[in-house]
């Protein structure tokens, strides 16, 4: 699974994150809605435990502040071998119509009574199969779990069939809310009556955690695995999409067809899926696998735009693993309203709408890390299952860290490292936000707290730094080690451990507990002093004394004299480590772990000509990058000028694009060296970068920036148009014979700035326009816009028109995210004075409301109003 929403909080809520968003979309509007600060206070810490161990033997200690449950693994009472799902759909009512034939045996003790999950459902009967016989079963049910009487003792040797008849409806409670899946109905209706025109007609399933026994009975734990038959009767029109190969599809004459498909290898109940809608489906190829793209019909011609580098991932993959794909097709398919990210479903990944994008789009971005990420997880998470929800980043830390190796791969060391380096940020925003948990994590109230930056991003720099120690032969050997030892199973972190133990021949247990088990990362006071000919190093582990423990770790050393330099190896395995090194002269630069490779915060005060020095002579991306950042936020006016120039001839794009950001709103870019090498950037080969430099050269002392701004206006990248557009509609009062040509184009990028300038010439006449683009967006290019929004309609009194109204309705109603539900909601209370039957449409959106965030936050929007 990728949990997009969870990566928004945390980039959105850092200073860089909405700095970028702010470069990136213009600053035309001075209102900032008080649904940004709801969005940005909902974003709350939660409190944990902290546990502390020196590995090197010294007495453990352990601090416990309000310790959550412990959570083990699911016993295993019967063990399912297969599920045959007979399915219709009652769309008014939001129904699944189903039988459901389990195939199952006790596991190991004698039983007489079976447990399923089948969560909100009507049961009309359970039976026992015997010989093409249906023998009727007493059961009980408490809207949770059937419990099955059986008529005797069944060992493990017997094997029985169960047929449930049933009607789901996950509809009929109100659905729980998460930070990673926003809702646990398993299985979601779009538009199905067809009444919004807005949205296609679709249904499609989301089971993780444990949310798929809301569409069929099972037992619900990821330590279960089976083989499955799902027949989908539906309207012959539509398109159906299930686990395994189409076997057949019957017309029954009526409009209807039933679709039987077939998954022949075992996996997890949460990784059960279905999807029907009006899907237009582009076929590619890997070598003879065949693969398939769903979305719909206006992007089929983006398709394999948008997915088209899959084969090469299969091929890519399958190689450095040396363990072919393991299933026997792979489709990928975007839906409507999805409540994740990405689900990684076997054999078929679901994707959120985002995905859907056209070809121009895609010159400022791609998508390639959430699809590397959902199509790792065929290996790590379908194939090779975490036995309890407590190890889930044995599914989701090999994901995340594909998303590197795909990087590092295609698109280069440097691109992967930058992708690393946000990884980071993430885990440490979250740390500073009071979480801090091991990584395998057997304490915890709810499933769905665990999906966070601990078991994707820290779990992803962990197995970075295994695959450095152990180097690249032994890190794949033993990853290949693991799949085949642990094929169709479930699995735990030791069985990851042992696999690198069996191929390395070291026992690695030092490693597995201190990363893996146990909480916190180094915090290193980093000192240093020439004397004597000799360089004494200092290096403290600051985290010690938070109780947080000791981590034992080789350490690499750079030390540079002039232009040269010899890297020097140091066990870290106390508090406090000096190093003595004999050298004839004083070091130009000491660079502790100058590959950034260990995951820790270290703090070595360095000049700004070490600084300089480490920017020009860094090899590893994430030390120059963290030499310029320092650079410009501490450096004076002539070491900043110098590292500008540096950074801007830097050969990485995402250190180019960084300088500019950094540069704009300085009086550097009056510079003329500076501004020649800005403009030079307007014809980068990256369109990120060439927005950039267009953002910035607008504030140099140049004579023709009007004329270079008409260049960016010409460019097919929307992110650099954008950058044209927010600089040159500064200029105008009356509407500029180009800017009719942007009009048609609902993209953020060209939106905004027009969006700004509209609001900053307070220009009427323009709500249709603004209604258009907020209903064509979605997630946050929607927030964000919807800021726009109501300035526009404040500033022309069109708060009052009938329009703005059902738009903002629609929204506060409808809209898949709870944070643009709430910022529309808010928005609504401004017309309460002026329509004081809109506080009847409020109340009854806050009653209906089923995310406990929203409707909190509504129902205190409604108690301030009626104060």
């Amino acid at each position: 699974m990728n949990s997009f929403l969870a990566k928004y909080d945390i980039i959105f809520c850092d200073d860089m994150g909405r700095n970028t968003l702010e470069g990136k979309l213009g600053s035309g509007t001075a209102l900032l809605s008080v649904a940004c600060i709801l969005l940005l206070t909902m974003v709350g810490c939660r409190s944990s435990y902290q546990a502390s161990s020196n590995v090197a033997g010294a007495e453990e200690v352990l601090v416990e502040l309000d310790l959550p449950p412990y959570q083990p693994a699911s016993p295993r009472f019967f063990d399912i071998l297969h599920t045959r799902l007979d399915l219709e759909f009652d769309w008014e009512n939001k129904w699944v119509i189903g039988q459901a034939d389990i195939t199952l045996k006790p596991y190991f003790y004698p039983q007489n009574q079976l447990m399923l999950d089948a969560k909100s459902f009507e049961i009309i009967g359970c039976d026992l199969v015997q010989n093409s016989d249906a023998v009727p079963m007493e059961f009980q049910y408490d809207g949770e779990s059937v419990y099955i009487n059986l008529e005797k003792d069944y060992k493990r040797s017997d094997t029985l069939s169960i047929r449930m008849k049933y009607i789901a409806k996950p509809y009929d409670r109100a659905a729980q809310t998460g930070q990673a899946v926003t809702s646990d109905r398993g299985l979601f209706f779009v538009n199905p009556t067809g009444a919004d025109t807005l949205k296609p007609r679709q249904l499609w399933t989301q089971g993780e955690t444990q949310f798929n026994s809301r569409w069929f009975p099972t037992i619900d734990a990821p330590n279960e695995r089976f083989t499955q038959e799902i027949f989908l009767t539906v309207d012959s029109s539509l398109t159906t999409l299930s686990n395994g190969v189409l076997q057949s599809t019957g017309y029954l004459g009526n409009g209807l067809k039933k679709d039987h498909w077939k998954l022949d290898k075992p996996h997890a109940p949460y990784l059960a899926m279905i999807a029907v809608g009006n899907f237009a489906k582009v076929d590619d190829w890997a070598d003879s696998l065949q693969l398939s793209y769903y979305v719909e019909p206006a992007f089929e011609k983006y398709a394999k735009d948008i997915f088209g580098n899959t084969p090469e991932m299969i091929a890519y993959f399958s190689q450095v693993l040396d363990y072919p794909y393991p299933w026997a097709k792979y489709d990928q398919i975007v839906v409507r309203d999805y409540v994740s990210g990405a689900m990684e479903n076997t054999t078929a990944s679901v994707f959120m709408e985002d995905l859907q994008v056209s070809r121009r789009e895609l010159l400022d971005d791609h998508w390639d890390g959430i699809i590397a990420h959902e199509l790792f997880h065929q290996w790590f998470g379908d194939l090779v299952t975490c036995e309890s929800w407590a190890n889930l980043a044995l599914n989701e830390g090999f994901a995340n860290y594909s998303e590197y190796m795909w990087n590092e791969h295609k698109y280069g060391k440097e691109e992967a490292d930058y992708n690393l380096w946000i990884e980071k940020d993430n885990y440490l925003a979250e740390v500073a936000d009071g979480k801090v948990d091991p990584i395998i994590n057997y304490f915890y109230e709810n499933p769905d707290d665990l999906f966070d930056s601990h078991r994707y991003s820290k779990a992803g720099l962990v197995l970075h730094m295994l695959r450095n120690y152990t180097g690249n032969e032994a890190f794949f050997a033993s990853l290949n080690h693991y799949l085949k030892a642990n094929a169709y199973q479930s699995v735990e972190i030791d069985d990851l451990r042992k696999s690198f133990e069996a191929v390395t021949g070291e026992d690695l247990q030092w490693f597995f507990e201190q990363w893996f088990e146990l909480p916190g990362h180094p915090v290193l006071e980093v000192s240093t002093s020439y004397a004597n000919d000799s360089l004494t190093i200092n290096i403290n582990q600051l985290q010690v004394s938070d109780s947080i423990g000791l981590f034992v770790f080789p350490l690499d050393i750079q030390i540079w004299e002039g232009t040269t330099s010899t890297t020097h190896e140091l066990l870290v395995d106390a508090p406090e480590i000096t190093m003595t090194l004999p050298l004839s002269q004083e070091p130009t630069l000491v660079e502790v772990d100058p590959g950034r490779v260990l995951l820790a915060e270290i703090y070595q005060p360095k000049t700004s000509q070490e600084l300089l020095m480490a920017f020009s002579n860094g090899s590893s991306f994430a030390l120059r990058r963290e030499a310029l950042e320092t650079l410009f936020s501490e450096g004076d006016s002539t070491t900043i000028g110098k590292a500008a120039l540096l950074g801007l001839a830097d050969p990485s794009p995402r250190l180019r694009e960084m300088t500019l950001d950094n540069l704009i709103g300085r009086d550097h870019l009056t510079n003329p060296d500076i501004a020649r090498a800005v403009q030079k950037l307007t014809s980068d080969s990256r369109s990120l970068v060439r927005a950039a430099a267009f953002s910035a050269y607008s504030e140099t002392q140049s004579n023709d920036i009007d004329e270079v701004m008409m260049k960016a206006l010409a460019d097919s990248s929307y992110s650099v148009i954008g950058a044209g557009l927010e600089v040159l509609l500064q200029d105008y009062v009356e509407d500029p014979i180009w800017l009719k040509e942007f009009l048609g184009l609902t993209h953020l990028n060209i939106a905004a700035p027009i969006a700004g300038y509209y609001n900053q010439q307070v220009k009427e006449g323009h709500l249709g326009w603004y209604n258009k683009n907020l209903l064509s967006f979605h997630g946050m290019d929607r927030w964000m816009f919807l800021q726009y929004y109501i300035e526009y309609v404040v500033l022309t009194d069109l708060y009052k028109d009938e329009s703005t109204a059902k738009v903002l309705t629609y929204i506060a109603t409808n809209d898949n995210e709870y944070y643009n539900r709430i910022a529309a909601f808010q928005s609504m209370t401004l017309v309460i004075p002026e329509i004081p039957e809109n506080r009847k449409i409020l109340a009854s959106i806050a009653a209906k409301e089923e995310d406990h965030r929203a409707r909190a936050v509504m129902n205190s929007l409604l108690a301030s109003e009626g104060n």
